[in-house]
């Protein structure tokens, strides 16, 4: 198929997404020998790599995690940083794109606009922005969970007569803080990195933050193309046991009880996850971090002092690293409408209660699936290890009922019920519902808290997916 502007056509599959999600969908389908197109409103393939290239915006995972699995990919392309930034992941999904052959299978600079399934013949029709329609007997949305940005209300910002700049809506051109009075607003991750470049080159810096943010050190490497190559056993290795752990890591949690160590033991098990940086204070930590008070609390007062000792203004201690925890520790991270046959949309339905069966469809969305969403884990799981592990399932399952004949498929209401008191089961358990953070939905204002994740890691949740 070629998606020329204001062409109509009809496919087997419509996905929409270029990130790794999507890309790894649509390569999966064309190796099924399916009729299917991917269509992406950015410049080029990679998704909120290609959107996001604010000063200072890199990977959380070490590469040799975030990044195909395909020896193809993985043998022929070469990382210089052990956390990669939005300068090499863009000719890393562009490699992608090449070597999988996907160029002539995909659309950019068109957006979806709406989408509504005919009952009767079985198909979605979808619209884009270039005039596009398509009709599909599938549609998988792999946008993620980035792709629109909340922007904030402050009163007078229309009328700010300076520079002004959203961290998800970044120029492509160089922005130059050099000489340069710089205000940033907000110390989440995108605030966090985006400071630390401001502050190499503006005359004169301030931040403006609402809540401390618990950062860890990241631990930043660099590799020649010669060192990069010798790490690829290594690479391989890691790869295989990331899909054996919580969280899609190199690493996973320790899940001996903390109540059963000795003073002694838990201060050694803080001090080296602490030292071998990155996310394994979080992720390679004990798995009673996320449910138990007492051993988060330990946490938080190690994390504490060790930042304390980076502070050297003493009016500043308790501002960035204040005595008692501002949330729990690790429970924050350190449009488009579709009509139902009832003329909904799936904002209706969410707006009323989060509904999804596994995090990949909604009751009422025949022949829709989605990744990387709300109650699937990939909030707490690897990138790449996410898109991998749903695409999947999500191309297995289409196949599997074209095999069998069906022309139809939804999740029922029941199923997806039965999964959202999952979710919430396990999520209460938690500590997260203690903090207001996006993984509650409190990013958004006016939002109704609810869990979005699935809290119980990959291994669960795939012997939940195997289950189906």
């Amino acid at each position: 198929m070629t998606a020329e502007s204001g062409s109509r056509a009809e496919l087997d599959v419509i996905v929409v997404g270029a990130g790794f999600s999507g890309l790894y969908i649509l390569h999966e389908f064309l190796k099924r020998k399916y009729c299917v197109h991917l269509f992406d409103d950015g410049e080029g393939p990679g998704g909120t790599w290609d959107k996001n290239n604010y000063p200072g915006a890199r990977v959380d995972s070490e590469v040799w995690v975030y990044q195909f699995t395909d020896p193809e990919i993985r043998q022929n392309f070469s990382f210089t940083e052990k956390f990669p930034s939005w300068r090499e992941l863009k000719p890393y999904f562009n490699f992608v794109a090449d070597k999988w052959e996907l160029r002539s299978h995909m659309t950019f600079g068109t957006r979806l606009e709406g989408a509504s399934f005919d009952s009767d013949e079985g198909l979605w029709t979808a619209r884009f922005s270039n005039g596009t329609t398509c009709r599909a007997r599938h549609l998988v949305l792999a946008m993620g969970s980035t792709t629109t940005p909340v922007l904030p209300k402050i009163a007078g910002i229309e009328t700010f007569k300076g520079d002004s700049y959203h961290s998800a809506r970044w120029p492509k051109g160089e922005v130059s803080f050099a000489g340069k009075r710089v205000a940033v607003i907000g110390t989440g991750a995108s605030g966090v990195q985006t400071i630390q470049e401001a502050s190499k080159t503006a005359d004169h810096l301030t931040v403006y933050q609402r809540t401390p943010n618990l950062a860890l050190p990241m631990g930043q490497e660099t590799y020649s193309e010669q060192e990069y190559a010798k790490m690829g056993p290594l690479i391989g290795s890691a790869m295989d046991y990331s899909k054996k752990t919580f969280g899609g890591f190199a690493y996973d949690l320790d899940y001996r009880p903390w109540a059963d160590r000795s003073p002694a033991e838990k201060e050694e098990a803080l001090r080296r996850n602490w030292d071998q940086k990155g996310f394994r204070f979080w992720l390679g930590a004990p798995s009673d971090l996320f449910f138990d008070e007492e051993c988060n609390r330990d946490h938080y007062n190690f994390w504490r002092d060790q930042i304390r000792k980076r502070i050297k203004k003493e009016s500043l201690i308790e501002l960035l690293a204040p005595t008692e925890p501002p949330h729990p520790f690790g429970a924050k991270r350190p449009c488009l409408e579709q009509w139902d046959d009832a003329g909904r949309t799936i904002k209706d339905i969410w707006d009323e209660k989060y509904l999804t069966y596994l995090g990949k469809m909604v009751p009422g969305f025949p022949n829709l699936m989605f990744t990387y969403a709300l109650q699937s884990p990939s909030a707490f799981l690897n990138g790449p290890t996410a898109a991998e592990l749903e695409g999947d399932w999500v191309v297995n399952t289409v196949a599997n009922l074209d095999e069998d004949g069906v022309r139809r498929y939804e999740a029922s209401y029941d199923a997806a019920h039965r999964w959202a008191e999952k979710c919430n089961e396990v999520g209460d358990m938690s500590l997260l519902p203690k903090a207001k953070s996006w993984y509650m939905g409190a990013n958004v204002p006016g939002k109704r808290p609810e869990i979005q994740p699935f809290v119980g890691g990959q291994l669960a949740y795939k012997a939940a997916l195997d289950e189906e």
